[in-house]
């Protein structure tokens, strides 16, 4: 993300900023994860694990971000993942498929989703949902 504030540098960049914007509530729920914690402290450690190496040099002018992820061609290489916390504001799955399109990739839909998946489609056809049943 490039904006006013610059690049996203890091996950505590990341956390910052969002500390920032996001209602309290958000906040907690998204830091909290689920049951013990115990998954979100993995991941967050294994995040603090990996060192990019910033190379500047030999860098194409315009580097090619494409790939194809589940038939689909994406312009950028990131899926924005399913999660649940995206109840806690109505609509929040049509605009984050409105996002995901506009920066050419594509949506998964959590299960616990207020908002059908038929709702969503139309909004970034490469939408999918994740569901168990």
């Amino acid at each position: 993300m490039i904006g006013r504030t610059g690049p996203l540098t890091s996950i505590a960049d990341a956390e910052t900023r969002a500390n920032r914007r996001l209602p309290r509530a958000v906040r907690l729920a998204l830091r909290g994860g689920s049951g013990s914690g115990e998954q979100l402290r993995r991941r967050v450690d294994s995040f603090r694990r990996i060192l990019l190496d910033a190379r500047v040099g030999n860098q194409p002018q315009t580097p090619d971000l494409t790939t194809r992820v589940l038939d689909q061609n994406l312009a950028l290489p990131v899926i924005i993942a399913p999660v649940g916390a995206q109840a806690v504001r109505s609509g929040a799955e049509v605009s984050a498929a409105r996002a995901a399109a506009r920066s050419g990739t594509v949506l998964g839909i959590s299960n616990f989703s207020d908002t059908a998946i038929e709702d969503v489609i139309p909004h970034n056809p490469g939408t999918f949902t994740n569901f168990i049943g």
